[in-house]
């Protein structure tokens, strides 16, 4: 099987390689073809064929309607003059070499998600109120003692150190939305802890559900795809190590096992196969690489995922769910519910 690549750096234009190709009976390793008198080719949708000889065309792929998840398939038939029919088969991969405009070293904060490095974070209550829009009060307190709290923190030591991955790799993408490549400004961590706290805003909840459900790395592989394909821009983030919504230690795993990252390249070798080029927060500047089997719906990155590990699906929101504030009717009852389940626990016997 041959192959075809598909190219786009940014937001430059598409490019085929090879732009067209030449078929012929050879081509489809047709040997023996004294006494043909006619032949046609038939090609896949998003092709186009133009005769070049007797008996040879040229095949175009139009970039933006060729299939990305199958192989092109072509079929030279030919009629003798002995009356026999005789039919040849070729199949073209369709790989493709996508680069978006996001720059890890360009729109990346500069220091890697770790309490060593950036120092311990922990709730406050300025940012908490830059974080959503309506939530005042005893629900505003409740929110902020409850999933607000559990979700920013960045600490040294203790059994749930937190981490600041979600409003490190928004900042970064909405940065390079912007164009904005400058060095980080004085409030530059405040903006990330802001964007950290707002993946519990209602917008952010709702777009994630849907993935959630869905627990398809396929499918948000291709999000990504088709983003990069017709904007050549990074418009979301992939959280990754996300647990499949039947799994028993839900609850748990849901809270401790996420991670984000920005996709900014992909690399489709064949319809069963492709890489996504990443900024990690946990690296900083040094970009990482998921590997997934697309026709398996599996996937692998560094340590935290593995290809023999069904239990993990992935999402892809778009940055735009966390770019300005909004309401957190969810977190507040996710809250409230919290605080009952640890009252609870605590009055239980022999606590």
């Amino acid at each position: 099987m041959s192959a075809i690549t598909i190219t786009r750096r940014g937001t430059g234009p598409l490019a085929v390689h090879p732009a067209a190709l030449r078929l012929t009976p050879q081509s489809f390793g047709a040997s023996d073809v004294a006494g043909a008198v006619r032949g046609r080719v038939r090609y896949p949708r998003g092709w186009s064929l133009e005769a070049a000889a007797p008996l040879a065309w040229f095949a175009r792929p139009d970039a933006q309607e060729i299939a990305l998840d199958e192989p092109a398939v072509f079929t030279l038939e030919l009629e003798f003059g002995d009356g026999r029919r005789v039919a040849w088969t070729r199949a073209f991969d369709v790989r493709l070499d996508l680069q978006s405009t996001f720059d890890p070293q360009r729109h990346a904060y500069p220091a890697r998600n770790s309490a060593r490095v950036i120092g311990e974070v922990g709730p406050r209550r300025d940012l908490f109120q830059r974080t959503y829009r309506l939530l005042r009060g005893p629900l505003a307190a409740a929110v902020y003692a409850g999933l607000y709290s559990d979700i920013v923190q960045l600490r040294l030591e203790g059994e749930h150190r937190g981490g600041l991955c979600s409003g490190m790799a928004r900042w970064a993408g909405l940065r390079a939305l912007r164009g904005d490549g400058g060095p980080p400004g004085v409030g530059a961590l405040d903006e990330i802890i802001t964007l950290h706290g707002r993946q519990l805003n209602d917008r952010a909840l709702l777009s994630s559900l849907y993935w959630f459900l869905r627990a398809s790395p396929t499918a948000a592989y291709r999000a990504v795809r088709d983003d990069f394909l017709r904007t050549g821009k990074s418009l979301r983030a992939l959280d990754i190590g996300v647990p499949k919504p039947w799994r028993r230690d839900i609850a748990r795993a849901v809270v401790r096992q996420g991670h984000t990252i920005v996709p900014f390249r992909i690399r489709q070798e064949s319809a069963r196969l492709a890489y996504i080029d990443c900024y990690d927060p946990n690296t900083a500047h040094e970009p990482q690489t998921i590997e997934l089997h697309l026709d398996t719906d599996r996937y692998s990155y560094r340590n935290k995922v593995s290809l023999d590990d069904a239990r993990v699906g992935m999402i892809a929101v778009p940055h735009a769910a966390y770019d300005e504030p909004g309401t957190a009717f969810l977190a507040t009852i996710g809250s409230l519910f919290w605080m009952l389940i640890n009252r609870l626990s605590a009055a239980a016997p022999g606590k």
